[in-house]
């Protein structure tokens, strides 16, 4: 999962911002569905974006689609914005069905009846 951590203009100087994983709905867990990450950000020059990767788990649990966030924290010659990113990691493993079929019997009038599909 990619993040873009972005400015909304160019730096006067260098920028810097934390940033670090945090778990999130449904069972998503550090080490489990994503590995955790966290570091620092730095701009400076002309740059207004850079990215922070979060590698995320393969698995073949039903499990629904499930989530966690990348805060940032700690701005140097910047201020907070929007300092939550939600990753999603939608669920592709599918679930097998179990189904009964219909059946009909004539009632009659005596004894019992088989039923047959």
């Amino acid at each position: 999962a990619v993040f873009t951590v972005s400015l909304s203009e160019v730096p006067s100087g260098t920028m810097t911002v934390a940033y670090r994983t945090v778990a999130g709905s449904g069972t998503a867990g550090s080490g489990v569905d994503y590995t955790a990450v966290s570091g620092t950000v730095s701009f400076s020059g002309s740059t207004q974006t850079r990215t922070v990767s979060v590698p995320t788990s393969l698995d073949l649990l039903v499990e629904g689609d499930e989530t966690f966030t990348v805060e940032l924290s700690a701005p140097t010659n910047a201020i907070l914005g929007t300092a939550v990113g939600i990753g999603t990691i939608v669920d592709n493993d599918a679930a097998p069905t179990v189904s009964v079929a219909n059946v009909s019997v004539a009632e009659g009038n005596t004894g019992t009846r088989a039923l047959f599909h």
